[in-house]
């Protein structure tokens, strides 16, 4: 059995001001690739997560299992889904990703519905930091100030299961994860 995750997260942070008054809003977005093989059936879940600093905002999944066993077209799930995060179902704090909550996809062989549950976890090790330049635009009284980039990269563990409709695709733990961010 083999589990392989991968995960990028980038949170961009733009100031608008506007008279005098600065408002601050920050993005994150996280993407992850689990795959597990266990004897013929193998899977693969594709994350990708955008939310505001409040952890709220949206998702977007898709996942692929396939018999590798069987004679013929062997492919046992082929969903896909976006929509709106549930409040709650994730968090961000700068080294650990926490998505916890159930979505629904789309079957695209059945043409049915599916609830997938996410229940996954990374955490950041050793950094590497590249920062950029400041860059200011204006137009008229508004100036936008693009308080410049910085680009964190870390090694990660990722742990969790995910399944659908009660079945599970992945269940363990990898250290083929990485985390970015981009404040």
């Amino acid at each position: 059995m083999t589990n392989k995750a991968w995960l990028g997260i980038g949170a961009v942070a733009v100031t608008l001001v506007a008279s005098g008054t600065v408002l601050a809003q920050q993005r994150v977005l996280a993407e992850a690739t689990l795959v597990h093989q266990d004897d013929c059936i193998d899977s693969e879940v594709e994350i990708f997560v955008q939310a505001n600093s409040a952890n709220r905002g949206t998702f977007e999944v898709s996942a692929f299992e396939i018999d590798t066993c069987a004679e013929e077209d062997g492919v046992l799930l082929d969903a896909r889904g976006r929509g709106n995060l549930a409040q709650g179902g994730f968090s961000f704090d700068g080294r650990r990703a926490v998505l916890n909550t159930t979505v629904q996809l789309r079957d695209a062989l059945t043409r049915n519905a599916v609830s997938m549950e996410l229940d996954l976890t990374w955490v950041g090790g050793e950094q590497v930091v590249a920062t950029t330049r400041r860059d200011i635009q204006s137009r008229g009284r508004f100036a936008r100030a693009n308080r410049g980039l910085t680009r964190t990269l870390a090694e990660a563990e990722a742990s969790g299961t995910v399944a659908v409709d009660g079945r599970g695709l992945f269940d363990g733990s990898s250290d083929d994860a990485t985390i970015w961010t981009i404040r």
